[in-house]
């Protein structure tokens, strides 16, 4: 069966390999990555030959294992007997061995580093595209627009009641309240916050609000924990959050509607009550996008991201 991309890769590099892939696929370039493609029954240097010979493209995952890798350079062998352009995408600077530099020491070359940061891997896609000659045509659906803040239900009784971004907001207050690392009971937490958002021109009214509503979220969303009738700070960068959790508060923000993947990351920093989307938080989310897309839980078209329907 006819595919687009070989991707080329040590075992050491299957984690990244499999990334590569995922974004690709989504971005509708089909691809073949062994072990995921040897069906049951087939020898793998049979399957591997058949599958170079039906790609348009060999894109090779080039690192210090992959350097002195026998089966990576037999696939480069093929590649290069079948006149099949190949793209070089360089996780480490170490020089090419001379095996491989007989191949493919003039070919273009993509440079990267570990860990692979996002820009890298559009470039990869872009550079795929130009390839296979594949128009980079607008996405099939417009981004959303960011909704501008509004004004706080009048009477809000419940966090039901508030409108999602005056939540993250408070959930702001909340962290910036409790980044001096002290421990305050139930009494003190909910005069700190009261005061404070009575401060704001944000909330001229917020008499109605409840408050403890909004500690307990906090703690819900592992800004604070609460132990012994005390709240303190629970996660305190966004390092303190595991990938799965990073994952699971983009499909929050995100949901089954297209929107600009830095307007999800910003609304997922702000969901975690961070103000700003600074360049760790950037890049830890940009890691979930990626392992998210490998795992299907998004789907992506360009720039613009949504989660996958549970039908697809």
């Amino acid at each position: 069966m006819a595919h687009d991309v070989f991707v080329s890769h040590s075992s050491k590099e299957n984690a990244i390999a499999n990334e590569i892939c995922a974004l690709l696929e989504a971005n509708g370039i089909s691809c073949w990555i062994a072990p995921r493609d040897i069906a049951p029954g087939q020898t793998w240097a049979g399957a591997i030959f058949r599958a170079i010979n039906a790609s348009r493209v060999l894109v090779l995952v080039f690192s210090e294992s992959s350097n002195h890798s026998h089966q990576v350079l037999r696939e480069v062998r093929i590649a290069v007997e079948k006149e099949l352009p190949i793209l070089a995408f360089r996780l480490e600077n170490v020089p090419l061995s001379d095996d491989l530099n007989y191949f493919i020491g003039t070919n273009h070359w993509i440079i990267a580093a570990l860990p692979v940061a996002e820009t890298h891997l559009q470039t990869l896609e872009s550079a795929v595209k130009d390839l296979l000659k594949i128009p980079k045509a607008p996405p099939a659906k417009p981004p959303v627009e960011t909704p501008v803040k509004s004004a706080p239900v009048e009477k809000a009784t419940s966090l039901d009641d508030l409108d999602p971004y005056d939540l993250d907001a408070m959930i702001i207050t909340v962290r910036r309240i409790f980044s001096d690392d002290q421990k305050r009971d139930t009494e003190q937490a909910l005069r700190d916050l009261t005061e404070c958002l009575e401060a704001s021109v944000m909330w001229p009214d917020v008499q109605n609000v409840n408050f403890e509503q909004v500690l307990q979220e906090a703690v819900r969303r592992r800004v604070l924990c609460y132990e012994r009738q005390v709240y303190l700070m629970d996660a305190w960068s966004i390092e303190d959050y595991a990938l799965a959790e990073c994952i699971e508060v983009l499909g929050i923000v995100i949901g089954q509607e297209w929107c600009q993947r830095e307007d999800a990351m910003r609304e997922a920093a702000n969901y975690l009550g961070f103000s700003k989307l600074g360049s760790r938080i950037r890049a830890t989310f940009a890691s979930a996008f990626r392992s998210g897309l490998l795992r299907k839980v998004f789907e992506a078209q360009g720039d613009v991201i949504r989660c996958r329907p549970a039908s697809s």
